[in-house]
């Protein structure tokens, strides 16, 4: 049993045939149309809603995502939204034995856990990029779109604070944090 918020697979036969939803828009082809306007409230909370709704549902199933962008968030002609493409998501693993890749998310939505090399992570790297994308939907532009990992750190670092600024000592032990410290301002 599926969700209303998570796009559907079908089959039609034992052919090799697969159904999806009609869905007519991605998020990011909606953000970059040339007719677009900014999004209203009501349908940036629409959006964000039935999102995390879907990723919510995700979640409770034990399934981290791991891919969320616009591009991945199908929009139907009725403004109804359905998670798709989940080509690298996996289940959480509550003991956290087995290492995950850290090379998941596209870089404007990755979570800066991932930057600095964490092997065993859950569900808030999901929270982190709807945080992104919510964000995107209500300035209408991406929050944080530098195109090298260097760069893209350095700019969650000037938004939000370092991590060791915010009470999370454990990233200077993360297997990257040297190549993505914080530059001492000069």
């Amino acid at each position: 049993a599926g969700h209303d918020h998570i796009i559907a697979l079908g089959t039609v036969s034992k052919q090799d045939y697969i159904v999806l939803d009609c869905m007519v828009h991605d998020l990011r082809g909606l953000l970059n149309s040339e007719h677009h306007m900014f999004f209203s409230h009501a349908q940036i909370k629409g959006y964000a809603m039935q999102a995390l709704k879907g990723i919510g549902w995700c979640h409770v199933k034990k399934v981290i995502h791991r891919d969320l962008k616009p591009e991945n968030l199908l929009v139907s002609k009725d403004n109804y939204v359905k998670i798709a493409d989940f080509g690298m998501a996996c289940f959480y693993d509550p003991d956290r034995q087995t290492p995950m890749n850290t090379t998941v998310c596209a870089p404007w939505y990755r979570a800066p856990e991932l930057f600095l090399g964490a092997s065993h992570y859950a569900y808030e790297i999901d929270v982190w990029s709807m945080g992104c994308i919510l964000a995107e939907l209500v300035a209408d532009t991406p929050l944080l779109n530098r195109y090298f990992e260097e760069e893209q750190v350095g700019a969650i670092w000037r938004l939000l604070g370092t991590p060791l600024e915010n009470g999370w000592p454990q990233a200077a032990e993360l297997p990257h944090w040297e190549k993505h410290a914080p530059k001492e301002a000069t």
